[in-house]
Formats: structure tokens, sequence, C-alpha cells
């Protein structure tokens, strides 16, 4: 699911050309950045996946990504490259540790097995590839 998910987003954003990086308005968010989120996720997950420990949430961390994974090509194999890593996680981990409740930081904080953390972020995708999908009709 994690790899479906980000080969239909990733799709979805390199059919926007040149707007990959377009932002709608001038205030919303590119393809690009919304790519990038997801991919950082999935290197957040993938760590909670083999640690069982959320690492701290750094908000710098994305604006550097943006900086390194500067054009299309490289967001997109990063995104692929995430969505790797983590699917490979998953399927090693052991059940386990997928059932293990760890405490999430959003909406005031919120207890979330493992692997529902891991269909958060598949969900986070889904979400992502119809805004993407969304920013198409606007471009």
């Amino acid at each position: 699911m994690v790899r479906n998910s980000a080969g239909a987003l990733g799709k979805a954003a390199n059919e926007l050309g040149e707007k990959f990086t377009w932002s709608p308005l001038g205030k919303g968010r590119s393809a690009h950045d919304q790519v990038l989120e997801v991919a950082g996720l999935y290197l957040i997950a993938k760590h909670l996946v083999e640690t069982g420990i959320l690492p701290p949430l750094d908000r710098s961390a994305h604006q550097q990504s943006m900086s390194e994974f500067d054009t299309p090509q490289k967001a997109l194999k990063q995104l692929d490259d995430c969505a790797d890593l983590l699917a490979i996680a998953v399927e090693a981990a052991p059940n386990e540790r997928l059932a293990t409740v760890v405490m999430l930081p959003f909406g005031g904080g919120m207890n979330k097995s493992i692997a529902e953390v891991i269909l958060m972020t598949y969900w986070n995708t889904v979400y992502h590839e119809g805004q993407v999908n969304y920013i198409q009709t606007l471009a």
C-alpha cells in the first residue's frame, strides 16, 4: 500500500511538469512541498517501525529537504526511495512491534499502534495525491 500510494502521488505530481513547484494563488502548497512532506513522514514512520520510538519532529528537516531535493526528479526519487525504505521496514518488523502503542503529539496527543501510524502515513499520501490532482485542475 505504501509503495502503491507513493507511486500514485508521484505520477500525479510528475504530470504537473513545470508546475511541480507552482503554488496555487501564491499561498497554497506546491506538489513539490507535499511530495517531500510525505517522504519525510515515511522516514519518521520507518524509524518508528525499526525502533519502536517516535523520533522528535523537526520542522526544519522539511525545509532542508526542499533545498536538497530541489528538482522534480530529485524529489520524486526521494519519495520512491523513502516509500521503499518504509515498506522494507514494515515487511521485516515482527508483529509485536507493529502492535506496540505509541503516543503521537497531534491533536493534544493520541495513542495509536505502530500499524495504525503506518496506515496514517498511507492515508496522508492518498490525501496529498488528491491535493496534487486538484492542483492539476488549477494549473
